[in-house]
């Protein structure tokens, strides 16, 4: 298979802090960048915020965020996030302009 070169700008500390992991895991950083580029592929989707408070807000079990949420719960998909990522789901999932339960927010975050 023909394989293509892709340049990638990171913050200097995060990219020594991505280094390190990635040798924690006794991976390259080039294998790490391939899985999660497999992995958005198979599974054609990156989760967004908007489409988890979407789904947990909606009175549709057949809205297409609903659906999204149910097969990552169902489905077993890995999600791929971090600190950030949570820390954004967390702010805003817990607005008081959307009608989440604290309870039901903290629940979707494995808290």
């Amino acid at each position: 298979m023909a394989q293509s070169a892709v340049t990638v700008r990171l913050d200097s500390k995060m990219k020594s802090h991505f280094d390190k992991l990635c040798a924690e895991f006794g991976m390259s950083v080039n294998t790490a960048i391939n899985i999660f580029v497999n992995a958005v592929v198979r599974s054609r989707s990156i989760i967004d915020t908007n489409v988890l408070v979407s789904a947990l807000i909606t009175h549709n079990p057949e809205a297409a965020t609903a659906k999204v949420v149910r097969l990552l719960l169902e489905q077993g998909f890995i999600p791929i996030y971090d600190a950030d990522i949570i820390a954004g789901y967390e702010d805003v999932l817990h607005r008081k302009k959307f009608p989440i339960l604290p309870e039901v927010a903290d629940a979707q975050l494995g808290k």
